[in-house]
């Protein structure tokens, strides 16, 4: 329970590398619970993990000790019944692992004090004739009202039915990662459990299945697929460390290998295409129309300077000069060095828009674009509503078409209508070939009287500021 995870204590001990290259861990268990018959009346847990890097190692022993310490705080809070619920499921898979007698007599001694009280609790009692009249006493339970919880839970004590709400809890609490990526990886998991049910959702066939479903689909990048992926790897991890996945069951499989030339395929049914002139103007009369005055700004600001998104919502007052009509784009950085710092000219669509956002700024460490961003990323609120905006008025879900398709826009209209020169284009939206040393590493960047004459040229049907 979530109660014993925040009294856990802090000091964790350390497995040790043993000869054989396997970790060891030694959890010395408290003489009182130990004359109680607590695990056995054994001195110490012990356990072994395979050979593996230290960090592993220590998230093994991390969550070791998490299982063990909440069996402890159980056994503390309530003598009698040693522990009970989600902490006796904990503690029985960590003595299942043992390959000792007493050992074996400790988890039975657990399983028939489970069975004893979920009996009591969902008043289940059997008779001598219920004895005689079914095979075993499984099916003498399950006859009985409220027998069928009693055998779910016991089915979740013994592993053969895994609690994921449970597991998936324990997992994340134990993740080094930050609240937002934990959050993600719920949805993941959550979202894959949906998908292919839960009663065996890591077999192998299953994910496989899973897997090349996704990519068939498209309207995921591989980076999203393969960050799923990750999450569910992880989750099957824990599941095989606390026990809740036997080694040598079909759900053990490694969830590895998938085929190469599917991911190969992929990359071109989702690679970025650009918007037509129509389409840009059918966003950007949309925005407008529905007073998203931030957003169109963004647009425009994307189709005559081809910047990322970020990057041009980290634009400030004091990267605009009026007078000279240029702009520097990424101030603050850029995804690239090539694109960082970068000097264009404002071309003459364009004035208008920086002109009115100018006006809105009182100093020059104002950024150009308003957000209401909670996080560093200032661009992710628009960014979202760009996506909801084009998959609504264009019917274009996932990302074949985005917002950095306006920068495939301007490059495509630099290079085939304009016809500017390569090295042009590269310095307006702030690429750089390291293949070509001269014309990558050593040639100085065009100036911003050079790029001009091509931007002004530049001309999107429809187009009105």
């Amino acid at each position: 329970s979530t109660s014993h995870l925040k009294a856990m204590p802090r000091v964790v001990p350390k497995p040790k590398l043993t000869p054989t290259g396997q970790w060891k861990l030694r959890i010395t268990i408290p003489r009182a619970l130990r004359a109680q018959g607590f695990a056995g009346g054994k001195r110490e847990l012990i356990e072994y993990h395979p050979p593996c890097s230290a960090p592993q190692a220590r998230a093994w022993a991390g969550r070791i000790h998490l299982e063990f310490c909440a069996a402890l705080d159980a056994a503390r809070s309530n003598p009698a019944a040693a522990i009970s619920g989600p902490e006796q499921q904990a503690f029985r898979r960590l003595f299942h692992k043992q390959k000792d007698q007493n050992a074996a007599a400790a988890s039975g001694a657990i399983f028939d004090q489970h069975l004893a009280a979920l009996m009591a609790t969902h008043n289940v009692r059997l008779s001598t004739a219920d004895h005689q009249q079914f095979a075993n006493e499984w099916d003498a339970i399950a006859s009985k009202p409220g027998g069928d919880k009693v055998l779910e839970a016991l089915a979740v004590l013994t592993g053969n039915r895994v609690d994921h709400d449970s597991e998936l809890a324990a997992w994340l609490s134990l993740h080094n990662a930050t609240a937002k990526t934990r959050k993600i990886y719920e949805a993941d998991v959550r979202a894959y459990l949906d998908a292919v049910g839960r009663e065996e959702p890591f077999v192998r066939e299953v994910f496989v299945t899973w897997h090349n479903d996704q990519l068939r689909r498209g309207g995921i990048t591989l980076k999203t697929l393969k960050r799923k992926c990750s999450a569910l790897r992880g989750y099957q991890a824990h599941l095989l460390e606390v026990g809740a996945i036997a080694e040598h069951s079909p759900e053990a499989a490694p969830l590895t290998g998938l085929s190469t030339h599917k991911k190969r395929a992929s990359v071109a049914s989702i690679e970025t295409k650009p918007w037509s002139d129509a389409e840009i103007w059918a966003l950007y009369t949309t925005a407008q129309q529905e007073q998203r005055h931030t957003l169109a700004a963004a647009m425009a600001l994307a189709i005559f300077t081809g910047g990322r998104i970020e990057s041009l919502f980290r634009i400030k007052a004091s990267d605009v000069n009026l007078d000279d009509q240029t702009l520097v784009i990424g101030a603050e950085g850029d995804k690239t060095d090539a694109g960082a710092n970068r000097l264009i000219p404002l071309a003459r669509p364009l004035l208008p828009t920086i002109e009115t956002l100018m006006a809105a700024t009182s100093t020059p460490s104002d950024y150009l674009l308003p957000s209401s961003s909670k996080t560093a990323k200032r661009s992710d609120p628009q960014g979202k509503a760009f996506g909801r905006l084009k998959e609504r008025l264009l019917n274009q879900p996932g990302r074949a078409k985005s917002f950095h398709s306006f920068r495939k826009s301007m490059i495509t209209k630099l290079a085939n209508q304009v016809q500017a020169p390569r090295q042009i284009i590269a310095d307006i939206v702030g690429h750089e070939d390291k293949r070509d040393v001269t014309m990558g590493l050593y040639r100085q960047r065009s100036t911003p009287e050079q790029m001009r004459e091509f931007l002004d040229q530049l001309h999107y049907e429809g187009w009105t500021p």
